[in-house]
């Protein structure tokens, strides 16, 4: 073991004169431990909403819809919470009214159907299941006044999400410029956007936390370069060198970083695990979407959060550590 990372060690666990540095210290570790726990959660929360959003979304539509430049009583599903909220049961019967009229030569009235509830469908969104209703192609056909090969859109799905756009080029430029081929991310640009810089901003905020922990790891390095003043002269005095020094305070801040940050993630990841499997924070869906809040952890974003603390911390080293390593050991002893 070196002698700058052994000395680093026996700074901070030896017990010290003075409680206000140890004191500090405590503290500097448990501002990186609450930060790096905070942003953990943050991102497992954000990332939870974001991919069951998007998975409810991607499930409950086609991915693709191409649309052609010209071109007795069938059964229906409603959502589930759209037949809760018209209060009928499968068995029962309503009425579908659409814009197109139709015309008679005496009267113009909205076109309607009659269609017996067959069952419900729960797609898990609400918006979804507030709103839709399933008939067979031949009904909508029929209601709608097509032909039995006619159809207003085809919609089409890929094995591939994130592969999604490419796959829309594609069959655009297969089709040509007599079809038009929308895709779910274009449809929902603005809500997929949203999602994104809402983890984004949530990130920022939180991520103050762990600056300022890094603004803690400073105090107490200066803080500790002013008590061992004398020891630095003795060191120098001895034949350690200023990089040698400047090691030893390098090392004790990234010591406290490793410890909180480990400690954090630890405690983040557990924390966001019991949230989610147990799902104990629970929302109403038809202002979320979803009836609880999701945590979904990611290595990326895991490791992401502990190389920007260290970092961080890193660099709150670097000024404590320097001023450290130009004391003159004759300054130093000066008044020992």
């Amino acid at each position: 073991m070196s002698y700058p990372l052994f000395i680093a060690r026996r700074y901070l666990l030896a017990r010290r004169k003075q409680a206000i540095i140890y004191v500090i210290s405590l503290t500097s570790v448990l501002g990186v431990i609450v930060g790096v726990a905070a942003l953990v959660v943050v991102l497992a929360l954000m990332t939870g909403f974001q991919d069951q959003i998007q998975s409810k979304i991607f499930g409950a539509n086609a991915h693709l819809t191409i649309f052609a430049g010209k071109g007795g009583r069938d059964r229906a599903i409603l959502g589930k919470d759209l037949a809760l909220n018209l209060g009928v049961t499968p068995g029962e019967v309503v009425r579908v009214i659409i814009a197109q009229p139709d015309v008679s030569p005496f009267l113009t009235v909205p076109k309607s159907r009659e269609f017996e509830v067959a069952g419900v469908a729960d797609a898990g969104f609400y918006d979804y299941d507030s709103s839709r209703i399933y008939v067979s192609l031949t009904a909508a056909r029929r209601f709608l006044g097509l032909l039995p090969t006619q159809a207003t859109a085809m919609e089409a799905r890929v094995k591939d999400p994130r592969r999604l756009q490419a796959a829309a080029r594609a069959v655009q430029q297969a089709l040509g410029n007599a079809y038009y081929v929308n895709d779910l991310i274009r449809m929902n640009k603005t809500f997929f956007s949203a999602l994104r810089f809402e983890k984004l901003g949530m990130s920022i905020a939180i991520g103050l936390i762990v600056l300022v922990a890094a603004l803690n790891i400073i105090s107490i390095l200066v803080l500790m370069v002013m008590e061992k003043v004398r020891d630095i002269g003795v060191l120098l005095a001895m034949g350690a060198t200023h990089h040698g020094i400047r090691r030893i305070f390098l090392l004790q801040g990234l010591i406290i970083a490793a410890l909180g940050t480990t400690a954090g993630i630890v405690l983040g990841v557990a924390l966001a695990w019991v949230l989610d499997r147990y799902r104990l924070i629970s929302l109403p869906v038809d202002v979320y979407f979803i009836p609880y809040v999701p945590f979904h952890i990611r290595p990326l974003d895991v490791l992401t959060v502990a190389a920007l603390t260290v970092g961080v911390s890193f660099l709150a080293t670097l000024y404590p550590s320097w001023r450290a390593a130009r004391l003159d050991p004759s300054e130093a002893l000066r008044y020992e």
